[in-house]
Parts: C-alpha cells; structure tokens; sequence
C-alpha cells in the first residue's frame, strides 16, 4: 500500500476542508415523525411543533469540522498533520484555532478573512440515542480560493485529505491540491459530506476521480448512486476512480471493499455518549492504517475502534488514543464481529451474519 522505502516528509497529512464551531444541543421537547414513501423506504424526520418553544436541556460548545477533526485526530494518533481553510474574524474562529493548535496540527495554511463568519454547525441530541439533526453553515470554509492555498505543505505530505466544500472555487481548490499531492507521490483520500453531493454533484464526480480512498456513510453512497443493491452502489462509485471504498452504516457497522474483497466489521459495544465526529474519526482510522501498510481487515477494526473511541463522549477529538498500540488494546479488550469475502453480484448491506474473528 504505502512504500517505506520513500524518504520521510515533514507532514504524514494534511487536510482542507470543514473547520466549525459546533454547538451541541441535547433537546428533549422535540418530535419525531415516521413516514413510508412510495417507494416503500422509511423516512424519519425531527420536528418541532410550529410557533412554540422547544427547550434545551444542555448546550455544549465544542471546535469541530470534518476536515479539522481528521487533522486533530491523526495528530493525536502520532502523525504530523497541518489543516489548510479559512476561519472569520470571530471569537468561533479563535476558538477552533486554538484548539487545533492544542492537538498538535500546524496551521501555516489557515487564513482569518472578514468576508464572513466562522463556520457553525447547531447539532440536535435527541431522546432516540444515535438520532439526531444537524443545522450547518459554512460560512468562511467556503470562501476558499485555489488562490488561498499553500500548496508547499501539500508537496511536502505523505498524503492529502478532502471533506466538503461546495462552492466552484472551493472544488478547484482541492481539485489543484490533489493534483500537487499526487505529483509529489502522495495519496488522496475523500471524506465527503451528503452537502457536497447535493449542492454541487458535478464537482464531486471531479474529485472522484483523483481520489485514491473514499470514506462515507450510506445515506452518501444511495444519495449519489441511486442505488440500493450494495454491489451496483460500489461499482458505480470505484468506476469514478478511488481504489477503496469505506462505507459506514451506523450500529451495523462498516464495509471496506477494494472491488474484489469485501470486509464487514461490525461496532463495539460500548457506551454511546455523542455520534458527532464519528464519521471523521472513521475516516481518521481507514487513512491512519493505510499509511501504516495495514491489510482491509486490518484497517476495518482500527477504523471501527476509532468511530467507538470517539462516540464514547460527548464532542469531537475527546477519547482519541495516542498510538497505535493503544488503539490495538482497546480491540484486543473488545470484540467486534469481521467478516471478509469475495464482491458478490446483488450483495445487500446486511452485516448480521458476521462472525467473531478476534
């Protein structure tokens, strides 16, 4: 996967993309409403009654963002990070600074700007455990330029990692970087967001196909292919370009497949605290083992292992180990079910069948 070999560069990753304010409110006087389509799919909704008052039960600010969290969380793991964006003039941004310079990350590539306000995503907790609904606005993020970017720190990484920006400007942006960081015999990994599939679909299919590792969840992978047999959903998306495709599910887990082997991992059971973040601690995981030349299965468990570490408390970057090993004890002391099997035509997206390999 990674060549050893290669001489060593100052920064094993570096990131462009979301970087928030999240404010995270645990709402219980909230309705949730079940609906089944035509088409014979479930859809939920989180409402609040019109024109009354809902009221929170607790508000917790925390620095967050995709693209800053991969950042912060492969830092804490050990390697040398730095996140390339752009942040307001306001106290949100200072705050997300300071806390990415508090893991570690460099932050040579940031631009404070007063075109607009730091990014901020309002998250809703609600009383269904996992469920919850999250209000984005992004803000500075997007009012990078391809203009904006330092592209020495690109040269000079091992590898690259994109999450959603949706502007055209934003998509040139990461569309040059990839291009630098592949010159430079880096690799490329893709965390998108369902926002960039709806707002701007073609800039997408662009970054797809440069991008070497694709790590999203399902709703993203039926939103963009249309499709709902898992096999004609990968194919669809390894046509685009990625070499691997990471696609999580929730509490049934996640699927790595190459095109050839399929590996499922399931989750670990462990006390669900907040989901935020747990998409980006996965990606984290998925770039994380592939730099460290581990095999798919390899990679499935310290992905999922990262997702649990980071749901186990509430906020982002909170619970992140500090080394491999770590990563590896906590694995070793929890069992998740792994199954690993050749790509089979009309495959579904059912991991209950999944056996103990641990």
């Amino acid at each position: 996967m990674v060549d050893s070999q290669k001489p060593a560069k100052e920064f094993d990753v570096v990131t462009i993309g979301s970087s928030c304010m999240d404010i995270i409110m645990h709402v219980d006087d909230i309705i949730r409403l079940n609906f089944m389509d035509r088409d014979g799919s479930e859809r939920k909704y989180t409402a609040i009654e019109y024109s009354t008052k809902a009221n929170v039960v607790d508000v917790h600010y925390a620095p967050g963002g995709s693209a800053a969290n991969i950042a912060a969380n492969l830092s804490q793991l050990g390697f040398k990070t730095a996140y390339i964006g752009k942040l307001g003039n306001d106290v949100n941004g200072t705050m997300c600074i300071d806390d990415m310079k508090r893991n570690g990350v460099n932050l040579d590539g940031v631009l404070r700007t007063d075109e607009d306000c730091s990014a901020v995503s309002i998250i809703l907790i609600t009383p269904w455990g996992r469920d919850r609904s999250i209000l984005t606005y992004k803000g500075a993020n997007d009012r990078l330029t391809p203009q904006d970017v330092k592209y020495d720190l690109l040269k000079k990484s091992r590898a690259f990692a994109w999450t959603s920006l949706t502007t055209d400007n934003g998509i040139a942006a990461i569309e040059e970087s990839i291009k630098v960081c592949h010159d430079n015999g880096g690799i490329v990994l893709g965390a998108p967001s369902r926002s960039i599939i709806s707002k701007n679909p073609e800039g997408f299919k662009k970054l797809l196909k440069h991008t070497d590792l694709l790590s999203f969840n399902e709703e993203e992978l039926e939103s963009f292919t249309g499709e709902k047999i898992f096999t004609k959903a990968i194919e669809k998306m390894l046509a685009y370009g990625p070499r691997l495709v990471c696609v999580t599910m929730g509490s049934k887990g996640s699927i790595i497949t190459d095109g050839q082997t399929v590996v499922e991992t399931g989750t670990f059971h462990v006390e669900v605290k907040d989901t935020t973040g747990a998409g980006d601690a996965f990606a984290s995981g998925v770039l994380f083992g592939y730099l460290k030349g581990r095999d798919l299965q390899s990679i499935g468990k310290l992905a999922a292992a990262l997702a649990a570490k980071e749901i186990m408390s509430p906020g982002v970057r909170i619970g992140i180990p500090h080394s491999e090993e770590e990563l590896w004890d906590f694995i070793m002391a929890n069992k998740v079910k792994q199954t690993s099997h050749e790509l089979q035509p009309g495959e579904s997206l059912d991991l209950a069948s999944g056996v103990d390999k641990n």
